[in-house]
């Protein structure tokens, strides 16, 4: 072995030590990532959810001889819509692991896999506007603030 192959291995040595340090140091931050992600799914779920009944509990014992404020009507249908959001991402997200999955167990050989079912760990994380959990999670937010904003605009004008 001549040197100039013994300092390229060196070299790759060094390269694989940095490359398993950035990884350990990236490690804990995917998965404090991931559980951050999961709370704020939760959150979303039980949040839309909550209001919702919130609203519609308001809107009961607002009642009188058969009318209520109609404008309450605006942030139950953005709750609402919250949730439905919430529910696409699931079902859209349930389908892709799906097909993901049936991917890895059909194929021989690395080569068989699909190119889009491997994802870099920030996207497993869900750190990504690709995964249309995450598109539709922005969705239920945005529901969920316009909700509290007309709500509450609503009760402070009447």
């Amino acid at each position: 072995m001549d040197d100039s192959n013994h300092e390229e291995i060196e070299i790759d040595d060094q390269q694989v030590r940095d490359f398993q340090r950035v990884q350990g140091l990236l490690k804990p931050r995917l998965e404090q990532a991931k559980r951050a992600y999961g709370q704020a799914i939760t959150s979303l779920w039980i949040g839309n959810a909550g209001a919702a009944i919130a609203t519609l509990s308001f809107i009961g014992a607002s009642e009188h001889g058969g009318s209520f404020p109609h404008a309450l009507l605006i942030p139950l249908t953005l709750f609402v819509a919250g949730l439905i959001f919430m529910g696409v991402g699931t079902i859209a997200v349930l389908v892709y692991e799906r097909n993901r999955i049936r991917n890895m167990e059909e194929a021989e050989s690395i080569l068989d896999m699909k190119m889009d079912f491997i994802l870099r760990p920030s996207e497993d994380a869900g750190l990504t506007l690709k995964d249309w959990r995450t598109r539709m999670a922005c969705a239920a937010a945005l529901c969920f603030i316009l909700g509290c904003v007309t709500g509450l605009l609503e009760l402070l004008i009447n």
